[in-house]
């Protein structure tokens, strides 16, 4: 079952909305037999919201919000025994909100905010049941047995904010500039780009950022340049270079050795027809891999990381549309 709305206000310049559903396949299950025992039943709630406020100056504020919940459990024979059950349970809280602000502050000038937050728990239960449902124990001897026998909550929390200031330097020239910030692995970033067009056929963008990850203590700067030749009225050739930085997968964070930023640096040159309706692109890449993650076995079952790794990727994409043969 569900239900929503979605309002407009008489002058166009607001809205906002809210939507409800509820899940559950009891009566569904009772009719048609499954093959797991579910002690649960699975159900689940969803709502979302929204709002939207245009601006004076034509700007635009926008919210959205979103929720979720479930639950269930199910047994199913275990696959070391003949005799035995595991019941498996999960319950789940997963919230979600986004807020944006645009606005347009005059003399070229532009301003965009943005800022979300979601949270996720996890609820599992694991358990090794006897023919009643009962839960059953084991000796020390079947250690592999009790280890099946678990419960954990898993919560994950992440806080993201995004500001861009943009000044338009006439034409189709700008500048933007801005930053962001995550909290989940307090990283922090800044960059400053601008689009200039050098002549009427030649166009070039140009920029840099700076990041830093504190879970990690490194940081970087990652210049990055493109330029476009518009090779005709219907062709356009462009060349761009750039540096790219990555952290390290979370789980490699958990073995405690000084692993820094992995690096890639690309080279592409494209080329990109459009004509009656037909679009052709061809592109030759090259990108250069360094620092990468090197996984060292150390003992048995243990491991050791390093950003000793190197390599590279290289290749031809070709595309095709053809929206005049084919309509």
């Amino acid at each position: 079952v569900g239900l929503g709305t979605q309002q407009l206000a008489k002058n166009k310049k607001s809205s906002y909305g809210i939507n409800y559903s509820y899940v559950n396949v009891g009566l569904y299950f009772s009719l048609i037999k499954q093959t797991p025992d579910y002690f649960k039943m699975p159900q689940f709630h969803n709502g979302d919201a929204n709002f939207r406020i245009k601006t004076k100056n034509g700007g635009m504020i926008k919210y959205y919000t979103t929720f979720a919940f479930g639950d269930l459990g199910l047994r199913r024979p275990d696959i070391d025994s003949d005799y035995l059950k595991d019941a498996f349970s999960l319950k789940n809280n997963n919230w979600y909100n986004n807020l944006t602000y645009k606005e347009n502050l005059g003399k070229g000038w532009k301003m965009n905010l943005g800022a979300s937050f979601s949270t996720n728990l996890d609820k599992i239960q694991q358990q090794v049941q006897d023919k009643t449902n009962l839960p059953k124990q084991f000796p020390s001897s079947q250690f592999w047995m009790n280890s099946k026998n678990f419960s954990f909550h898993n919560l994950q929390n992440l806080s993201l904010g995004r500001a861009v200031i943009e000044k338009s330097l006439g034409g189709l020239s700008a500048i933007r500039f801005g930053g962001e910030y995550m909290q989940i692995d307090n990283y922090t970033a800044a960059f400053a780009e601008g689009s200039i067009y050098l002549s009427k056929n030649l166009a070039a963008q140009v920029g840099a950022r700076f990041e830093h990850s504190s879970i990690i203590n490194r940081s970087d700067i990652a210049p990055r340049i493109s330029l476009a030749y518009k090779a005709g009225k219907r062709s356009q050739l462009s060349v761009a270079y750039g540096i790219f930085y990555q952290k390290p997968e979370s789980q490699q964070l958990y073995v405690p050795s000084m692993l820094g930023f992995t690096k890639a640096i690309h080279y592409v040159l494209d080329y990109q027809r459009i004509y009656n309706q037909r679009t052709l692109r061809v592109e030759a890449y090259y990108k250069k891999y360094e620092d990468l993650i090197k996984q060292m076995p150390v003992s048995y079952n243990y491991y050791d990381y390093n950003n000793a790794g190197s390599g590279y990727a290289k290749g031809i994409d070709l595309f095709f549309r053809d929206k005049k043969t084919i309509k």
